[in-house]
């Protein structure tokens, strides 16, 4: 099969962790993102720039990683079970000294997983006619500067055996 995205196409997992010992406390599962918003990915490259007098040129360097933000947009339609979620959420957010948020942005790339901390606002709108709730973006960032870890699932969900054993 030939896929046409990077990274996974899943819904975002949030993991809850003590920070005590790093054990998983909980995973909350959320919903695919709307259509016109979806889940985005932005990235903030990490490296010091200077720029030359005599030619205004720009020479960078010091590159340490990526600061990601990751966007997931619920603004047309949320239903009341995930703002149950996004609260708890808030809820293991708001105490940094227990617990610990990694993100994991589509559910069938485990190994993408990114320590992050909650970055903005939250909205709740109703809709008229009381048919749902509208308005919510949850915004996360790392932590810490990291790599990107794009995935090509074309690579790797094809099983390549490089070593020939006799």
């Amino acid at each position: 099969m030939i896929y046409q995205i990077i990274n996974g196409s899943g819904y975002p997992v949030v993991h809850i962790h003590n920070v005590s010992d790093g054990s998983l406390l909980r995973s909350i599962n959320l919903d695919y993102c709307n259509f016109e918003g979806g889940e985005k990915e932005n990235y903030k490259e990490d490296f010091k720039r200077i720029t030359l007098e005599k030619n205004n040129r720009f020479v960078d360097y010091s590159f340490k990683a990526a600061r990601i933000t990751f966007t997931l947009d619920y603004s047309q339609l949320i239903e009341v079970g995930m703002t149950d979620n996004i609260e708890w959420i808030y809820y293991y957010h708001s105490l940094p000294d227990l617990y610990f948020i990694r993100l994991q942005p589509r559910s069938d790339v485990i190994s993408r997983q990114f320590e992050v901390r909650i970055d903005g606002e939250y909205s709740l709108g109703k809709l008229p006619d009381n048919i749902g709730h509208t308005d919510t973006v949850i915004t996360f960032i790392t932590t810490e500067t990291v790599g990107k870890q794009f995935t090509n699932l074309d690579y790797t969900s094809i099983r390549m055996n490089f070593f020939i054993h006799n």
